[in-house]
């Protein structure tokens, strides 16, 4: 009998630390239904960096360092979706859209300014007062703002589980959609050299609401993309992991998310008539904090 009570407290210790019952199990769908009309406020901070080194000759002729940060914060607003939910109009009331690089600081988009966007299977598109945005700030707003596909892949295609899963279980990614919609991006890779795989963690409460967290990572260890045909590429990996919180209620959005990248590149040729050879390597890195609130 003893023993027994002691099992019982320990498997209610673990129950307690998991946040949920052992056996209990959840469907794990990271990315929601979007609704006409639905409003939140998101905020997001972001930051990336590169480093590059140009090798001639045996010789390193050039190194280049490019580090930046973002802070982005606006109201949201969805105006159109599709058949399956995802979003394909929106707009963004922004109060805070900032660039951080070095010693410089930059407003990409002044408080007020209202964003019309729009999502299609070619990409995002960003107006304000019906222009559309420079290449500076559409490229920080992809960073940032993840509707639908736009081209890109969801979240929930790879790390989703089809089947309901117990707190601490694991599944594999889907590494086939994961390189499916890689070749949408212009990046070759073949499903052997994707790994990776999906845990749910936990069970907590956010603001007294049931939340399930989820922590996934896919590496790819081999990868081509359309490169200058002067060089061959010796390396070309990548890992992301990713990390979501988001209610048990499947028909109610994500709170909160981050995610990171590395990449390493390493590319080998002789461009020129010299004869001499090059070598391009790449490093680069990106981490991406995002937190959704909705009105009560």
């Amino acid at each position: 009998m003893k023993r027994l009570l002691i099992v019982a407290m320990c498997l209610w210790s673990v129950e307690v630390v998991l946040g949920g019952p052992l056996d209990k199990q959840y469907e794990v769908r990271l990315m929601r239904p979007a609704k006409v009309g639905e409003t939140y406020r998101m905020q997001a901070t972001c930051c990336q960096s590169e480093r590059m080194k140009l090798i001639r000759g045996g010789q390193e002729v050039k190194t280049q360092n490019v580090e930046f940060s973002l802070e982005f914060e606006a109201g949201v607003r969805i105006l159109e979706v599709n058949v399956i939910g995802d979003v394909t109009k929106f707009s963004l009331s922004v109060t805070n859209f900032i660039k951080t690089q070095g010693e410089v600081k930059k407003t990409l988009i002044p408080k007020e300014s209202l964003i019309m966007g729009s999502v299609t299977d070619a990409g995002y598109f960003f107006e304000v007062k019906g222009n559309t945005v420079g290449s500076e700030i559409h490229e920080a707003l992809l960073t940032v703002i993840q509707f639908g596909k736009g081209g890109r892949w969801s979240d929930d295609e790879i790390y989703d589980s089809k089947e309901p899963q117990k707190i601490g279980n694991s599944w594999n990614i889907n590494a086939a959609m994961a390189s499916r919609n890689l070749a949408k991006a212009g990046i070759k890779a073949q499903v052997e050299d994707i790994t990776g795989t999906a845990t749910l963690k936990e069970v907590m409460e956010i603001d007294r609401t049931p939340c399930l967290k989820v922590c996934g990572e896919m590496s790819i260890r081999r990868m081509s993309a359309p490169f200058t045909p002067d060089f061959k590429v010796e390396t070309a990996e990548m890992h992301m992991a990713y990390t979501a919180i988001f209610p048990v209620d499947i028909n109610k959005g994500r709170l909160l998310e981050s995610q990171e990248m590395r990449m390493n590149l390493s590319m080998r040729g002789k461009p020129d008539a010299s004869g001499i050879e090059v070598i391009f390597q790449s490093n680069a890195e990106r981490t991406l904090n995002t937190k959704l609130t909705y009105p009560e």
